[in-house]
């Protein structure tokens, strides 16, 4: 998908609605970079060497053989414990509820095959429990739904075009040497505000009930500084439906900015800029309802 750069243009003769938008967009900016101290990325990030699980084989449409490490860490939270009935009716019901396997999809590296030739390498990591799970020759559903799920991960990050045949080599538990990750260890939205605290429980679960399709968030990202070498894209998502940071999922990697706040909101979106994900910030304000993000621009613009 390709990244609209219109989403970041700024017309000089602004509204005064969005000029004072954006004045309080580069105001939060400010804000961040004033409390932001080194050690503010490794506080929802950690640096991991994961353990050895076993080693799975599959090929490139081109033919090229890639490799699968599949690793542990106990950093990387549990999946949902469902039986292989309940997943496939998850997996048959129109609108059902998402079923996620936590996963950490390392960057792929170089290793000699065992014929002497290079081939491509690529470490992910699931919790201990999940893979035992795994090699739970009961559970022919669950693992067919994760080798899926884990090829299309791969594919999507990466751009790789492989085939869904995935051969499991039971003597091997890697391939090569498996490599360090950076691994997420809690959300980096911070929690503002306060004024729905009182609010009943049975008032969100009716709000919950009445959202039946998620729909895309109004949102606004500007460049700053306008003109010139951009450093940061600064924005805000609104979100009046959601009541709390636990309800907000947000994902930024490379380009792209993935946030899920299901059943009422999910948003998608590609930006013309590479972003320095360890050290964006965000901050939900639940009296606004609103998501603000500090998306530093990575290299020359």
């Amino acid at each position: 998908m390709a990244a609209d750069p219109s989403l970041l243009e700024i017309d000089r003769n602004l509204s005064e609605e969005n000029s004072e938008l954006y004045t309080s967009l580069l105001q939060n900016l400010a804000t961040q970079q004033q409390v932001k101290t080194p050690t503010d990325s490794s506080s929802f990030s950690k640096k991991v060497l994961p353990s050895p699980g076993y080693c799975m084989k599959c090929r490139s449409k081109q033919g090229e053989k890639v490799f699968v490490n599949l690793c542990t860490s106990e950093v990387i939270p549990n999946a949902p414990d469902v039986t292989e009935d309940e997943l496939v009716q998850i997996l048959s019901t129109e609108d059902a509820p998402d079923f996620r396997m936590p996963m950490s999809i390392g960057e792929p590296h170089t290793e000699m095959d065992n014929a002497g030739k290079a081939c491509t390498v690529i470490d992910v990591v699931i919790s201990p429990l999940f893979l035992s799970k795994l090699k739970d020759t009961s559970r022919p559903v669950l693992n067919s739904f994760f080798c899926t799920a884990m090829l299309e991960g791969i594919q999507d990050k990466y751009k790789l075009e492989l085939e869904n045949e995935v051969k499991l080599l039971k003597h091997k538990k890697a391939m090569g040497t498996i490599q360090e990750q950076m691994i997420r260890t809690r959300r980096f939205i911070r929690e503002m505000g306060g004024s729905d605290a009182n609010k009943s429980p049975s008032s969100v679960l009716e709000s919950m009930i009445n959202s039946s399709n998620p729909e895309v968030p109004k949102y606004t990202f500007v460049k700053e500084p306008p003109t010139g070498k951009v450093e940061f894209i600064v924005g805000e998502i609104e979100l009046p439906k959601c009541g709390s940071v636990r309800q907000i999922l947000l994902d930024v990697g490379g380009d792209r900015i993935k946030l899920d706040c299901r059943p009422f909101y999910l948003m998608d979106i590609f930006m013309p800029y590479e972003f320095e994900v360890e050290d964006v910030g965000a901050q939900f304000n639940v009296d606004d309802r609103t998501l603000r993000l500090t998306l530093p621009v990575k290299g020359e613009c």
